[in-house]
């Protein structure tokens, strides 16, 4: 064989794997939620049943980028949401270049004010590329108009005015595709775990992103039981400073008999959904 023919072969084959790629990303009518694996910080991608893009956190830096490469397809370049949870640095260091990579339509924002030079780029960002901002408002699902909806749940209200800035004021949203529901908290601790078990709201979910990567300011054994998950997953990074995932919390889900597995040891954890 010649060299331009070994050329020729290598060419078809790459193209093979490219054309396969791409129809294993096609929309196939399920959610698909990845927990992406982004070290000690948070970001979690869903598709919806007909291709439409969820993106919740960005983590702590541009291995966000990264991770949505690998489930998006190569001419993928909208977002249709981004959920920004609060203003901590692993949650949005990735955040500006997914602005500056991807065409995002609207984002929802929790509503706080923060005066740090992330969250002031991430800010930057979103007025410069003139994109509509959402507020929580627990009264108003947002309709992806596919049969997925988010349910904001908190903050809200007198809640807000109490917890003015930091992880209290995480958004917690719920996802709902047919019978199918996700939990995912952001950073909420255990005053705000309590306060949203005093509102009454259904947070009834089959997976739960654990709240503060297993911290033990959160994952109150009231919370998890009014939660009902049959699996928890955790996004934390390998040999974190933090003592992410915390012992007494894997302990407490293995008490209620809930399966957990942690991005550090996993990777990227992915489920398909609403099917």
């Amino acid at each position: 064989m010649t060299k331009y023919q070994w050329l020729a072969v290598c060419a078809f084959f790459a193209a093979t794997l490219l054309c396969v790629r791409e129809i294993l990303v096609l929309p196939d009518g399920k959610l698909h939620l990845h927990i992406l694996d982004v070290g000690q910080g948070s970001a979690a991608l869903l598709i919806t049943p007909t291709g439409r893009t969820i993106l919740v956190d960005g983590g702590p830096d541009t291995t966000v980028l990264e991770r949505l490469g690998e489930h998006l397809s190569l001419f993928q370049r909208t977002i249709d949401l981004l959920v920004i949870s609060h203003a901590d640095l692993d949650h949005i260091g990735g955040i500006p270049d997914v602005l500056q990579r991807y065409d995002v339509r609207r984002v929802l924002l929790n509503g706080e004010v923060r005066d740090s030079a992330p969250y002031a780029a991430v800010l930057r960002e979103i007025r410069a590329h003139r994109i509509p901002v959402l507020l929580p408002d627990p009264a108003t699902d947002i309709d992806m108009s596919d049969g997925v909806l988010l349910d904001v749940i908190w903050p809200a209200g007198p809640a807000f005015e109490e917890n003015a800035s930091g992880n209290g004021t995480s958004l917690v949203v719920r996802v709902l595709c047919g019978s199918d529901s996700v939990l995912l908290p952001g950073d909420i601790e255990m005053p705000s775990e309590a306060g949203i078990l005093r509102s009454g709201a259904d947070i009834r979910s089959d997976i739960l992103i654990a709240a503060h990567h297993g911290s033990t300011t959160s994952s109150s054994t009231g919370f998890l039981l009014a939660t009902e998950p049959s699996f928890i997953a955790i996004s934390a990074g390998r040999g974190n400073a933090f003592g992410h995932p915390h012992a007494a919390v894997i302990n407490r889900y293995a008490v209620l008999n809930i399966q957990n597995k942690v991005t550090a040891e996993a990777g990227t954890l992915s489920w398909e959904l609403c099917e």
